[in-house]
């Protein structure tokens, strides 16, 4: 028998990640080795952006620069498989990609439009069919728009960040758009440029308000941020993020949750005593801090610089970041670290190395909200040209999950009341239904959610006969990771989970 927890929204992806139960010890888990994303290539690849989607997509963006700077892309499946065997030649310009719940994702780049420059959007399913053709994104023309950030919700609804101006006058402006391309407002200017102001990052949350952070360079530079209603009308005045005024600011991310929840994170010279340090913040869906600022990186010896981070639904996060201590330590690689924190900005671990190569820099972080990511980054090969390289990350408090093959059992399952064991089944686009059918003794249910773990008070559809004789037939069911949870709600053995993909 079937239930949903609310039939009318059944597709509705309330993304939420289980955490109370956690497996091992809390460290940041690397998992498998670092791979190649671009094909070989005789000249240098420059790494763009790496994004994740509600559904576990993945896609890292680059820039061919034997090629005269065309752009390319490479998407991957929630368990790091290609979903097309060759990246995509997106064309010039491209400055940022953004992808939705179900692998839909939008493009923008910055052009020549005649008058000027200006900022242009397509937005694609997951198949690569353009839904939105290319369409202008600002109102006025400029010479100097550089810089475009873009992000997407679970409706589709997306938010784009630039910077425009000239001389010794820049300001950071944003606009909304409906899925369908439709603005929401005209573009506003994030503050009076009274400094000048440089784009940091954009996010968005279910409902559809957004906020940006940017940096303002006075005597000094500081951290700043502005929420936007989903109207596209202010919600806040721009305020600052950043507490330490004695020195620069600068290189600032953002990520946000469906709630509205975000975490900021920026460059800060001096605050640890050696250099550049990693400094966060996190908001609310109000735009209130939350907590005080906190510092990321343990080690202080070096640089620490070029800083992301991505967040998971119930707010954990982990940032990525670049450390360079040859200044100090002549012959000392230059190494790429993570660390994962928990909703309150207690760390985890200490941070961990992902990877020390030559020249590596430029990291990006695609996480997706039950915690699972992508690390992207660009580092010079044997040749002396650079590569983007990546690798698989899982947020340290995440439980493991098992993975399921179409049609195949995982047999001899058993477990007490009160305890979970976690599955997921990758789905591809087009496929007509998804079965999971649960045999054996004892008392055991399946939850269910799409990219994220399910509890018995969160989930999207889930089947609690007496026994451990479950079923669930899904239709049509959207492209991506879906994650199953057989609960004990009395003791359970021998016990089979089967799911079907057609």
């Amino acid at each position: 028998m079937l239930f949903f927890k609310k039939k009318a929204e059944f597709y509705r992806l309330m993304l939420a990640v289980f955490s109370a139960f956690l497996m091992g010890p809390a460290f940041a888990a690397l998992i498998g080795s670092t791979f190649v994303v671009n094909p070989t290539s005789a000249g240098s690849q420059e790494v763009i952006a790496a994004k994740a989607g509600a559904n576990g997509d993945r896609v890292v963006m680059w820039k061919d620069m034997a090629s005269g700077g065309l752009v390319f892309m490479q998407r991957y499946d929630a368990a790091g498989t290609k979903i097309h065997a060759a990246p995509w030649n997106v064309g010039n310009g491209i400055t940022d990609v953004a992808v939705g719940r179900v692998g839909q994702y939008v493009v923008v780049s910055v052009e020549q439009d005649g008058a000027g420059k200006s900022v242009y959007g397509t937005v694609y399913d997951r198949n690569g069919n353009v839904t939105v053709n290319k369409f202008k994104l600002n109102g006025l023309s400029n010479s100097n728009i550089y810089g475009a950030r873009v992000a997407i919700n679970e409706a589709g609804k997306f938010a784009v960040l630039w910077t425009a101006g000239s001389g010794s006058s820049y300001a950071v402006y944003a606009r909304a758009f409906s899925a369908a391309g439709v603005p929401v407002s005209m573009e506003s200017s994030l503050s009076a440029p009274s400094a000048n102001q440089f784009h940091g990052d954009i996010a968005i949350d279910g409902a559809g308000n957004y906020s940006a952070v940017f940096v303002s360079v006075t005597t000094t530079a500081d951290v700043l941020m502005r929420r936007y209603s989903a109207n596209g009308v202010p919600a806040s005045a721009a305020f600052i993020v950043s507490t330490y005024t004695a020195s620069t600011q600068a290189g600032v991310m953002l990520a946000m949750n469906d709630e509205g929840n975000s975490v900021v994170v920026w460059e800060s010279y001096g605050q640890d005593g050696s250099g550049y340090g990693i400094y966060g913040q996190r908001v609310n869906a109000a735009g209130s801090k939350i907590g005080a600022e906190f510092r990321v990186n343990s080690t202080v010896q070096g640089e620490q610089q070029l800083a992301d981070v991505g967040i998971m639904d119930d707010g954990k996060f982990s940032v990525v970041w670049r450390t360079d201590n040859s200044a100090a330590v002549p012959g000392t690689l230059p190494s790429i670290r993570v660390r994962d924190f928990s909703a309150a900005a207690v760390a985890v671990a200490s941070e961990s190395v992902i990877v020390s190569e030559v020249a590596a820099m430029l990291p990006f972080i695609a996480m997706d909200p039950s915690g699972h990511s992508l690390v992207a980054w660009m580092a010079a090969d044997e040749t002396g040209q650079f590569d983007v390289r990546a690798r698989l990350h899982r947020h340290g408090s995440v439980v493991a999950v098992t993975s399921l093959t179409s049609g195949v059992a995982k047999s001899g399952l058993s477990g007490e009341a009160g305890t979970w064991k976690y599955f997921r089944i990758i789905v591809p686009s087009g496929a007509t239904s998804l079965t999971y059918t649960l045999t054996g003794t004892g008392e055991a249910d399946i939850y269910g959610r799409l990219a994220a773990v399910p509890l018995t008070t969160d989930y999207e559809f889930f089947s609690a006969n007496p026994g451990s004789g479950e079923g669930i037939i899904i239709s049509t069911p959207p492209a991506g990771a879906f994650i199953i949870g057989v609960y004990g709600y009395g003791a359970y053995s021998g016990v089979s989970l089967k799911a079907t993909v057609q």
